[in-house]
């Protein structure tokens, strides 16, 4: 037997949660997991969300499952995040190369606050699906691969997106400061979301090849 949503409501104030910590609850009380969604392919992608990642220019853009798997980026992202091309098609992950790879570390100045938030983000976009095969899968590749997704996955917690601004360490421009800008595009079969990385002053002034990074 589920709990009433005024019980819901009741314990949800008690507790202070955010609006995406209460639909949380809301969904796990149900004790039932919707269909998992069908996996998107490069050739399945819909042409005006590619050329949307492309139209961006300069700035570091991608396109993901709520499971995080990676289905387009822009040239910007290969030059700000990592050059997802190397990777094998099923590794390609966002979750994954933030808690495995050694650039996700240096792409972040403050990289544990990122690599929580992202957790929690996963956490709250697999809510209705959470007892699928791919998410059973691939949290438990992390907890194998990462003891601190292990232990921040153990905190339970849920977030929403986040517009704070926060420093990223370009290759060439040094620290500079983004916002992350999610763009939800649903259909019948599954939802996909296109993720932003936007400076907050402007793109910086190109240093040269001899500027060097800092920050």
């Amino acid at each position: 037997m589920s709990p009433s949503p005024e019980v819901l409501d009741n314990l949800a104030t008690v507790l202070g949660l955010s609006s995406y910590e209460r639909n949380y609850l809301y969904n796990v009380s149900r004790g039932e997991s919707a269909a998992e969604p069908e996996a998107y392919s490069h050739s399945e992608l819909r042409l005006p969300l590619q050329d949307l990642i492309s139209s961006v220019g300069p700035v570091p853009a991608y396109i993901c499952s709520q499971f995080g798997d990676l289905l387009a980026w822009n040239e910007a992202a290969t030059e700000w995040l990592d050059d997802f091309g190397r990777f094998e098609e099923e590794r390609r992950n966002t979750l994954l190369w933030m808690l495995t790879a050694d650039v996700a570390r240096e792409r972040f100045v403050n990289w544990d606050v990122q690599a929580r938030h992202l957790i929690a983000r996963f956490r709250s976009d697999v809510a209705t699906i959470q007892d699928s095969p791919r998410v059973a899968a691939l949290v438990r590749e992390l907890s194998e691969r990462s003891p601190l997704f292990r232990r921040w996955w153990d905190e339970h917690e849920v977030a929403g997106p986040d517009c704070t601004a926060y420093p990223m360490r370009h290759p060439r421009y040094g620290a500079v400061p983004v916002r992350t800008l999610e763009l939800l595009y649903q259909d019948a079969s599954a939802g996909v979301k296109m993720v932003i990385h936007m400076p907050t002053e402007g793109l910086p002034a190109d240093p040269g090849p001899d500027g060097g990074a800092t920050g």
